[in-house]
């Protein structure tokens, strides 16, 4: 969406626009007020493109993370943390805990990983561990004949990593059944 850019259609180096002598005082006082008007409308003009949905969505924005967007989507997304906010505080009030930071459990097996380059490796779903971003906690047990310990050799070794599409990555020397218990947002 292209803008009008600012002009006016008389201006102070043309005479013609703007006589040296006025002798009628009305004329100078709307002379003297031409620019500051033309200014105002212009900027008036500008301001109601800006307010329309239309424009929003086609100027160029960055997020909270400094990814690019548009400033629609980033008031799409300031609307809908707030959103959020609103339910998690009704949820809390009400007695209860909010989604955003009630543990998710995911269990895996050894068949679960992939082989790479250095050890293997396991991806889990944003739909499976349902944290919003990487500020979350986790817990990671390894599987011992039914008894899911913490602090094992393999659990020690293992990396978490949240990836810029969603997905959260596990990488360990090894492959082992276990779960990660994720909390917070």
């Amino acid at each position: 969406m292209a803008f009008e850019r600012l002009s006016y259609a008389k201006d102070w180096t043309r005479a013609e626009d703007f006589p040296t002598y006025e002798s009628n005082e009305v004329q100078v006082r709307a002379d003297m007020q031409y620019h500051p008007n033309a200014v105002r409308d212009f900027l008036n003009t500008l301001l109601t493109a800006l307010e329309g949905k239309s424009a929003a969505a086609t100027l160029g924005a960055s997020d909270e993370t400094g990814a690019a967007s548009t400033l629609q989507g980033v008031l799409d997304k300031h609307a809908q943390t707030m959103a959020q906010l609103r339910d998690d505080v009704d949820t809390l009030s009400g007695g209860g805990v909010p989604l955003s930071v009630q543990s998710t459990q995911v269990v895996f097996y050894e068949s679960s990983w992939v082989k790479v380059a250095g050890g293997v490796r396991l991806i889990i779903a944003k739909s499976d561990h349902k944290r919003e971003r990487p500020t979350f906690g986790c817990n990671i047990y390894y599987n011992d004949d039914g008894v899911y310990r913490s602090g094992t050799w393999s659990t020690a070794a293992t990396l978490v990593a949240y990836n810029d599409d969603g997905t959260i990555t596990l990488s360990a020397d090894q492959a082992y059944a276990g779960k990660i218990v994720f909390f917070g947002l």
